[in-house]
């Protein structure tokens, strides 16, 4: 066996957030200035460096603005409100220390340590509060640059933070070095919440599956034969069972009512995919495939379709909280509105891409790979690469298992059919450009699109602006969509699909293998951890000061003022009578805020980073409640469904909440931070380089490139080159296969071993 890299650590879930309030009573310092060899030193106020892009700051950065819920007019370089709040809650003052002279993290933290941590705008003074990444922030802390905020916590200067620590121990060792130092605050934009999802244009659904007649429905030739715009030949083929919808005569699923669970009696019938690639295979029409699929459908929904039935209408099997379509169905239906453009736009010649990325970079370009989801694939979205637990309480890393690699065969079988955006992974674009052209229609070149794996607010946003405001005015849209008003941009529910759920499953089982496996709905997308904070310099003239700021946002108030504004009603509705939301107390928007928000030319979040200071990535904790109302009224309705649907157990959410235990298993988030260093990485590079983020370029290359070429070209001994790995060496299929051992033995045991060796699988361990 072998020796541990790192001291045994142990692990322990968390539990939920407890955050107590300390008001607004601070016990502050009165501020005091005093001279050094003619240097100013200012023991009272803070010199806080913010280094957001664009608008984002502690001052507004334009030449003015008119806050109508103050009615008051503020200038460039003013106080926003919310940190003039927080500057009255630790009774000190606050100077803007970012002249935002970079968009980056690492070219800023290079400028500002070299300046020795100085002010940008007034170099006599030291940035008391400073913002990076957390990676930069902990090399600060080991160098002696920044402080250890545990002397402050110990001394009661944190109170807030020090409860937070003792309720969340998991959190705790992830931001502590080996000798118990921490340096910033840890930020959360969201907690134990479902961060991504899949998302759908649910019209589009509605169109293909409630229309009275599908008399008018496409006639243009799909499958053999197949124009370019339409389902090519078949190539997907039957993942749930080769026969039949659930391979058992009868089939019981846990369906969401109300927020209640329920169950329903699925009914056995030939698998659609099954029967789809028989008329494919032929050749056939759009309408001929919508038919198809809705007789289909009403089978297996049986006499639970119906008025007061649990589903009303055919679409209801998919975009309704009582969603159970399976991904087998998914994809039917993805062919379904592939398959007929012109009842979605009104000309049969429309090209309809049913998956596109949210843009082409390569945190987007990830979401093509995020359908491995939908194939059961553990740690596809996780918070730590690949990293996830099993049944058996073991941390397994997703991208060294071949049934992975499998997976990945059943989405470039995806791609052959049309049903994934052509050269997705091509490198001339930007974060938004599909949201915006096929969500939104927002672009000039405006088109239609199906799905998304994304954020529900920022995705939902393309819709309709609704009464708070948030959303996209009509007359942005451009082209054709002039004045098109776009309403059914929402999160479902995910498939029923295998996921390993029992301790008989194993690493090396095959994908065809169901041992061990469990035909249910989960989501492994955990909000947790974030990669960007703030510490104080070890050059701060007002340390403590500075860290009762920092504890101040741990507070209740704290907490809320950040993500609500001033707690005042100029910006609460009440700041008495707070609404609820999952059961937790929070505040509701002003219709003064609400009318300011509306009338803005900006998107929910930079209208509160800019013109309010809210909501920055600082060390806190940002409510499950400000993500709900940030988003669009229309795609509340689907985030409510997936919320109901985990919250009655329907839906499994990988969560960190076992506090206080060391026992784990498949549903339990792997966390994101606090791993040992890798020892070996040469030795695994071509895995790395095969997964890794960077997939953006003019030719695909790694997984990407074995979704864009035909599905099944590459098997285990491939030496087609597919891309280079971080030496620029040249690295085949047959390459990557013969490194994953490597990858179990080195990487994983590297990583995990940091926190306790016990959560390694026996294969890692030989």
């Amino acid at each position: 066996m072998k020796q541990k890299k790192l001291a045994f650590l142990g692990i322990a879930a968390v539990a939920g957030l407890a955050l107590a309030s300390c008001g607004d009573d601070s016990s502050a310092k009165t501020t005091t200035t005093t001279t050094t060899n003619n240097t100013v030193v200012d023991t009272g106020g803070l010199d806080i460096a913010l280094n957001y892009t664009g608008k984002q700051g502690i001052t507004l950065r334009e030449d003015s603005f008119l806050n109508t819920a103050e009615a008051r007019t503020y200038s460039k370089g003013d106080l926003l409100p919310t940190w003039q709040a927080f500057s009255t809650a630790v009774n000190t003052t606050f100077r803007e220390a970012s002249a935002y002279t970079a968009s980056k993290d690492d070219d800023y933290h290079a400028t500002i340590s070299t300046n020795g941590y100085k002010s940008e705008t007034d170099t006599s003074q030291y940035i008391d509060l400073y913002y990076n990444t957390t990676s930069n922030i902990n090399k600060m802390g080991s160098s002696g640059d920044a402080k250890d905020l545990m002397q402050y916590v110990n001394a009661g200067i944190m109170p807030n933070f020090k409860k937070f620590l003792e309720e969340n121990p998991t959190i705790k060792k992830q931001i502590s070095d080996s000798s118990g130092h921490i340096y910033y605050t840890p930020y959360f934009d969201g907690y134990n919440a479902i961060e991504r999802m899949n998302i759908m244009d649910t019209s589009l659904a509605e169109a293909v599956l409630d229309a009275a007649s599908t008399a008018d429905f496409d006639t243009t030739k799909n499958g053999k034969g197949a124009a370019s715009n339409v389902v090519q030949a078949s190539s997907y083929t039957p993942f749930i069972d080769s026969n039949y919808n659930y391979p058992n005569a009868t089939t019981t699923l846990s369906v969401s009512v109300n927020g209640e669970a329920k169950t329903v009696t699925i009914a056995q019938t030939t698998n659609i995919i099954k029967q789809q690639n028989e008329l494919l295979a032929n050749g056939c029409t759009g309408k001929e495939l919508a038919d198809q699929l809705r007789t289909y459908l009403t089978t297996v929904m049986g006499n639970n379709l119906g008025t007061n039935k649990t589903w009303t209408k055919l679409s209801d099997f998919y975009i309704s909280e009582s969603a159970a379509y399976n991904v087998d169905e998914l994809v039917a239906l993805m062919r379904v509105v592939k398959a007929n453009p012109g009842v979605i736009s009104g000309d049969p010649t429309t090209e309809i891409e049913t998956f596109t990325p949210r843009g082409v970079d390569n945190n987007r370009v990830q979401n093509v790979m995020h359908l491995l989801s939908m194939f059961g694939v553990q740690g596809q979205d996780a918070e730590k690469e690949g990293l996830f637990f099993d049944a058996n309480g073991k941390i397994n890393d997703a991208f060294a298992l071949e049934s992975t690699f499998e997976a990945l065969n059943y989405i470039s079988a995806l791609y052959d059919e049309g049903l994934i955006l052509g050269d997705f992974f091509t490198n001339d674009g930007g974060s938004t450009d599909y949201l915006n052209k096929y969500f939104g229609k927002t672009a000039k070149d405006g088109g239609y699109g199906f799905m998304m794996y994304d954020f529900s607010a920022s995705t939902g946003a393309v819709n309709t602006k609704d009464e708070f405001g948030i959303g996209t005015a009509d007359s942005s849209r451009a082209g054709s969509f002039k004045d098109t008003s776009v309403t059914g941009v929402r999160p479902v529910l995910p498939p029923v699909t295998w996921w390993a759920t029992e301790t008989t499953w194993s690493h090396s089982q095959a994908l065809s293998n169901h041992t061990g496996m469990t035909l249910t709905r989960r989501s492994t997308s955990n909000r947790t951890l974030k990669t960007n904070s703030w510490c104080i310099p070890s050059t701060s003239d007002n340390p403590t000061k500075a860290a009762e700021l920092m504890d101040y946002l741990f507070s209740t108030d704290g907490q809320l003022q950040n993500d609500f504004g001033p707690k005042n009603e100029n910006y609460w509705k009440s700041t008495t009578n707070l609404g609820t939301y999952n059961g937790t107390s929070t505040p509701e928007f002003s219709d003064k805020l609400k009318t300011m928000i509306s009338n803005s030319s900006t998107d929910f979040w930079s209208f509160m980073r800019a013109y309010l200071g809210s909501t920055h990535g600082i060390g806190y904790v940002r409510t499950a409640s400000i993500n709900y109302q940030a988003t669009n009224a229309n795609a509340k309705v689907g985030q409510l469904n997936i919320e109901n649907a985990i919250a009655d157990g329907v839906v499994c959410l990988d969560k960190v909440d076992k506090h206080g235990s060391t026992t784990f298993t498949y549903d339990n988030s792997v966390p994101s931070a606090g791993y040992g260093s890798e020892s070996s990485p040469n030795d695994y590079a071509a895995v790395t380089a095969f997964w890794g983020a960077d997939k953006c370029a003019a030719t695909a290359s790694g997984w990407a490139k074995v979704v864009v070429d035909k599905a099944g070209t590459y098997t285990k001994t491939s030496t087609a080159t597919i891309g280079k790995d971080k030496n620029a060496k040249d690295y085949s299929y047959s390459d990557v296969f013969s490194q994953l051992e490597n990858r179990i033995n080195k990487y994983l045991f590297d990583l995990v071993s940091g926190y306790d060796e016990s959560l390694l699988p026996e294969y890692a361990l030989s």
